[in-house]
């Protein structure tokens, strides 16, 4: 995708990487694994997901 490619060399022209924080509250398992590549195709070192069930949702 072009813009996949151009957000990897923007990425890679910069110097200092910022930091994202970013939270998703989602049951949906495919949902997550998209938000996942989408934060590592803008840069984050790394992604973090906390698959905990959520309390008082029953």
């Amino acid at each position: 995708m072009a813009i996949e490619e151009s957000l990897r060399r923007d990425r890679d022209q910069k110097a200092i990487t910022p930091r994202i924080s970013l939270a998703v509250v989602t049951r949906d398992q495919s949902a997550r694994k998209m938000v996942a590549k989408v934060v590592a195709l803008l840069g984050a070192a790394q992604v973090e997901d906390r698959a905990t069930p959520q309390r008082g949702l029953g």
